[in-house]
């Protein structure tokens, strides 16, 4: 009765709080009808019929092959890719930028092995360093690459 009575007090001053502290909303959620059932289910025995069930789950390690997985990845850039048009635009206008330099740079040059390879490194430059800008963007996907172990080929793959 005293814990009943407790948490209708805990319910009538968290009404009247804007925002809750970590230690009130931990109050609230288990008088609430949705923690009471948690905290019943997690003291009731386990169901020992399902262990092989479980054990089949936990052991398969993925859901998805590999292949699938990082489709999705790639679809979801795309995706969020094509969202963003000032992305596109700035994109554009580098190029445009990076194009005139190169271009003037090597505008009446003949075609001698070293001017080739003076573009072709100074396209695989640019093409390297506009990459490891994107790479601050993969930054908070990566604990989710460790957290499911996923190997560093597959990383670089979705980056």
């Amino acid at each position: 009765m005293k814990k009943q009575d407790a948490a209708e007090g805990a319910n009538t001053s968290l009404e009247m709080k804007a925002h809750l502290s970590v230690d009130d909303f931990h109050e609230a959620f288990y008088a609430s009808e949705k923690g009471k059932t948690i905290i019943e289910k997690l003291k009731s025995p386990p169901n020992l019929e399902a262990k092989e069930e479980i054990e089949k789950f936990v052991a398969t390690k993925f859901r998805n092959p590999w292949y699938k997985s990082l489709k999705l990845v790639i679809g979801r850039e795309l995706l969020l890719y094509r969202r963003d048009t000032y992305q596109i635009k700035a994109k554009i206008l580098q190029t445009l930028i990076m194009g005139t330099i190169v271009g003037t740079l090597f505008f009446q040059s003949t075609g001698t092995p070293s001017n080739v390879l003076s573009v072709s490194f100074q396209s695989m430059f640019y093409a390297a360093v506009g990459s490891m800008v994107l790479v601050v963007r993969q930054f908070p996907d990566r604990s989710i690459f460790y957290k499911q172990q996923v190997r560093t080929e597959r990383f670089l793959g979705a980056a």
